[in-house]
Formats: structure tokens, C-alpha cells, sequence
């Protein structure tokens, strides 16, 4: 093969798989190292943060203030931070149920493609992330709302297999 060939290839490579599998890599190795306990906290914090986030514009004393948000950035921080309270919350709570992986790679490497999967999803469907960073269409059709609950309970499944 040519090294022409091979750049090109990598050039037409779309971003946000490149992303996809520096995630995927980053959120393996903390399993490895660390154990499955955080992956299992974003899975259930992620998704309830986009919940909670969804439904904070009509909470009472809090919806005007965030009606009143009206660029990307701070919706996408007020997210961040919704996200890294109930993230503390959940880890408080479940860091000691369930037993870690341990230096299986494979096991792993099936931990951090559910966080990775998790996060893909509930970006696309978060429209306050979708503004930082827009997934390509074709992104958006594979993790899009026609197959996110496919996605989601799929990985739940293997989390749930990698932590019995």
C-alpha cells in the first residue's frame, strides 16, 4: 500500500470518530486502572443529568434564570455543572456495590465502550451540547433518536454483565 493512500485514508476519517475512539481508549484505561465504578456512575448520571436539564426551565425558583440563558456556552455549562453535582452524588452512593473488572482487558475495554456510547447518545440528544460541538449527520443517524434507546439499554446490559 502507499503511504498516499494510507494519508488519505486518514484524512477522510470524520471527526467525531476520531473522538469516538480517544474516549473509548481514555475511559478503558481508567477502568483498568481504577475499576468500573465511575463508568458506572456516568451511566446513570449522564443520562439523568440531560433529564434533569430538560426539566429545570420550568422548575419554579430556578426556570426564569434559566430561560434567561441565552448563548450555547452557558447552557452548556449549566449542564457541566448539573452533571458534576449529580456525578459526586451517585459515586457517593454506589462506589462500594459490585465487583470491578480488575485487569481483564477485555472486560475493560466492553466498560469503556458503554461510557462511551452513553456519553455519544446523550450528547446528540442534548441540544445544549449538540451547539459546542455538532455530531456529523452520519453520527447523528447511528445515535440518533430512532436507536438511543436501543443504545442505552444495550449498554446497560453489558455493564451490568462486566460488574456481575
Amino acid at each position: 500500500m502507499h503511504l498516499q493512500n494510507v494519508l488519505a485514508f486518514i484524512a477522510n476519517i470524520p471527526a467525531d470518530w476520531i473522538v469516538f475512539v480517544i474516549v473509548l481508549l481514555a475511559l478503558s484505561i481508567d477502568v483498568l486502572r481504577a475499576g468500573s465504578g465511575r463508568i458506572t456512575t456516568l451511566a446513570i448520571s449522564l443520562p439523568v443529568s440531560s433529564l434533569l436539564f430538560d426539566l429545570l426551565p420550568n422548575a419554579y425558583f430556578v426556570g426564569p434564570v434559566v430561560r434567561s440563558l441565552l448563548t450555547p456556552v452557558a447552557e452548556g455549562a449549566l449542564f457541566a455543572v448539573l452533571f458534576t453535582l449529580l456525578s459526586f452524588l451517585i459515586y457517593r452512593i454506589i462506589r462500594a456495590q459490585g465487583k470491578d473488572p480488575g485487569p481483564l482487558i477485555i472486560l475493560s475495554f466492553l466498560s469503556g465502550l458503554v461510557g462511551t456510547v452513553i456519553i455519544t447518545v446523550v450528547w446528540v440528544q442534548t441540544p445544549a451540547l449538540n451547539h459546542l460541538f455538532a455530531p456529523s449527520v452520519q453520527f447523528q443517524a447511528i445515535f440518533g433518536s430512532g436507536y438511543a434507546f436501543f443504545w442505552l439499554v444495550g449498554s446497560y446490559l453489558l455493564l451490568a454483565f462486566v460488574r456481575s
